[in-house]
């Protein structure tokens, strides 16, 4: 979403669920793509589940519309604390994947805007650092990492 069009939604416009309307969208002159069909039919509708099936683009596990069972996310330690801004999300995923449990794709049944914002605090660097680390993970079939829920767990035992 353009960051202008991003920093004019209003309050009202999320609550009355506007924004997840077609005539908002064309109103608003998003980018006119095939994805935003999905407003238009039902979550659950035999569209989407048609675009579901022959997308091009492969599931994944990519932030803004990811959601796991919490059994699955604690088997693998959940998110790896020494990664910061920038893969956290694909990285904890493709552990996922190594475990064993496939992404489903619901691009077209889940509606989505991601708001558009600046990003001062991206350093490149640990970018580059967690796209290595995620493909590390990759390679090597890495499901459990060192460091996440158990580690934070007994930092907050030892506080209390």
């Amino acid at each position: 979403m353009p960051l202008e069009l991003s920093k004019n939604i209003t309050k009202d416009d999320i609550l009355s669920r506007k924004i997840f309307t077609l005539d908002w969208v064309l109103k608003n002159k998003l980018p006119n793509k095939l994805r935003f069909l999905k407003i238009r039919f039902s979550p659950k509708s035999v569209l989407n589940k048609i675009f579901n099936a022959t997308t091009t683009h492969n599931p994944t596990w990519n932030g803004c519309s990811s959601s796991g069972w919490r059994e699955d996310i604690i088997m693998i330690n959940g998110y790896d604390n020494d990664i910061h801004y920038g893969g956290g999300d694909r990285e904890l995923g493709q552990r996922l994947i190594n475990s064993g449990i496939k992404p489903k794709q619901v691009c077209y049944s889940a509606v989505v805007f991601h708001l558009d914002h600046g990003r001062p605090y991206v350093i490149k660097e640990q970018l580059k650092n967690n796209k290595n680390h995620r493909l590390e993970v990759k390679r090597l079939g890495i499901i459990e990492t060192p460091n996440g829920i158990k580690e934070l767990e007994k930092v907050t035992a030892n506080i209390s």
